[in-house]
């Protein structure tokens, strides 16, 4: 069974594939209590959609995949190459 770490305030590293309209609300809901880390196949995207919801920073898919918690909110075209690029997630 996959354990979660929390940190002391409950704040767990969560990862959210995906900028655009549910990426973006994910990380605005999510960001206030957690460790929020946009992932996206454009870095600059990513750090541009982290600076305006809250989330703590942008990512690539592979730092990305490395958090405890991760949400795929890319458009369902585009899963099977972005679950290509997540490593060992997939």
């Amino acid at each position: 069974m996959l354990e979660v770490t929390r940190e002391a305030d409950g704040a767990v590293k969560v990862a959210i594939i995906g900028t655009g309209r549910m990426g973006r609300g994910f990380a605005t809901a999510l960001a206030p209590k957690h460790q929020v880390l946009v992932g996206s196949r454009d870095p600059n995207r990513a750090r541009q959609v982290a600076s305006v919801t809250g989330a703590a920073r942008g990512a690539t898919y592979a730092e990305a995949a490395d958090a405890e918690v991760v949400i795929l909110a890319v458009p369902w075209p585009a899963i099977d190459d972005t679950l290509g690029q997540l490593g060992e997630l997939a």
